[in-house]
């Protein structure tokens, strides 16, 4: 057995990596490699904020020479949490060569991935994983994937009044305020307008807007050649959302397909205007452990960040809660919450607990009725008020 180290990729191997990646995930030499591939090599690089360093890999050099042989993108973004932006890094291409598996070789890169993010003073770490394995390194269930779905015959049937264009570069900011309208108030990523442009630059082919008359902009559809589930749709008005469901219905019987299955919150316009047109299923999916999930890297940081949005928003259900009183104190295997002062109100949640109260995934309440919990009713309360409901979702565009 050769040595083997972690460090960062560089950029004469960045192919190689990349056939690494694509081959373990879609196979060597089919269609969506070889597309993948392409984007890979000619068009990452060019992302804004693109570096090298974070893509960490796993080499073993048995004397002939340096093999990458697992790997794992850790890439930064930002997280809107109500009037507050916190630094996520989502894990992600996470493999090992098929001839090297069960030696450790891609939990070693995820160690050092961890240990990157946290030099780089990330607050959280986000992935979408499989079940049974990120676990180990400290990552929790943090939030379902909602499945909005409807008959493609019957959307097919639909009015479609306004138009479908394909989207062009010059169209970025109107498309950003619309992304930003509908998702701005959930927590989700930002995108910056360096990135839009970017992606309209380079994958526009793959996106439709809905032009009203006055040519306004009214909704748009970008598909992906991956997965139809990672549609993102959004529509300003009832018009918008029939034109687009319409298309919709239209393509996917083309195609054979029975019906329209989109990753779409329940709150989302579209949803209320579908509903009013035709039958609709929108499901929560939950995996106890696997799906997207998180992992505190600074504790401390995340907390000093967070504490001018729970506090304004305690305040606004409890007018007699003083910002001054909060102890928010982090823990190696948790955090406490309470009032100084008022023992009633400390609640000792673990991590898993507290992100998914922070995420509006499980409610305090809920967190309550177990027979362990130890809280009280003053606890429940405040916890309920620092953090109330919210909708906690990627936009398909933002996967990874």
């Amino acid at each position: 057995m050769g040595k083997f180290i972690v460090r960062h990729a560089y950029a004469h191997e960045f192919a190689r990596i990349g056939d690494l990646v694509l081959s373990t995930f879609f196979g060597q030499g089919t269609p969506v490699y070889e597309r993948e591939l392409r984007f890979w090599t000619l068009t990452l690089p060019g992302a804004p904020g693109f570096d090298y360093s974070a893509y960490r890999v796993g080499v073993l050099d048995n004397g002939a020479g340096e093999q990458i042989v697992a790997h794992a993108a850790v890439r930064p973004y930002t997280l809107r949490y109500g009037s507050v932006d916190l630094r996520i890094y989502g894990v992600g291409a996470v493999c090992t060569h098929p001839d090297y598996r069960q030696r450790g070789y891609a939990a070693a890169v995820l160690h050092d991935a961890l240990a990157y993010m946290a030099e780089q003073g990330a607050h959280l770490a986000l992935l979408n994983g499989v079940r049974g394995y990120y676990g180990r390194f400290g990552f929790n269930p943090v939030w379902p994937d909602y499945v909005f779905s409807i008959d493609a015959a019957e959307a097919a049937r639909l009015p479609q009044t306004l138009s479908l264009r394909p989207a062009a570069l010059v169209d970025a900011p109107a498309l950003a305020a619309l992304y930003h309208q509908h998702w701005g108030a959930r927590v989700a990523f930002t995108r910056s307008a360096d990135l839009w442009r970017w992606r309209l630059g380079e994958q526009r082919r793959d996106m439709l807007l809905v032009a009203e008359d006055a040519g306004q902009i009214a909704g748009y559809v970008r598909a992906s050649e991956q997965n139809a589930l990672l549609t993102e749709v959004v529509a300003n008005s009832g018009d918008a959302a029939l034109t687009l469901l319409a298309d919709a219905g239209a393509r996917y019987q083309r195609a054979g397909i029975a019906r329209v299955e989109w990753l779409l919150p329940p709150d989302d316009a579209l949803v209320y205007y579908a509903r009013l047109a035709l039958p609709v299923t929108v499901s929560a999916a939950y995996s106890p452990d696997g799906g997207w999930m998180a992992r505190l890297i600074h504790s401390e940081a995340l907390v000093r960040a967070l504490l001018p949005e729970i506090a304004a928003q305690a305040h606004s259900t409890m007018p007699e809660f003083d910002p001054a009183a909060l102890q928010f104190v982090c823990q190696p295997d948790g955090v406490q919450i309470g009032l100084d002062g008022q023992p009633e109100t400390f609640a000792q949640l673990n991590h898993q607990d507290f992100i998914q109260v922070l995420f509006g995934s499980l409610r305090p309440a809920a967190l309550a009725l177990r027979p362990d919990s130890g809280l009280r009713r003053a606890a429940v309360r405040l916890l309920e008020a620092l953090f109330p409901p919210r909708m906690a979702a990627l936009a398909p565009w933002d996967w990874f």
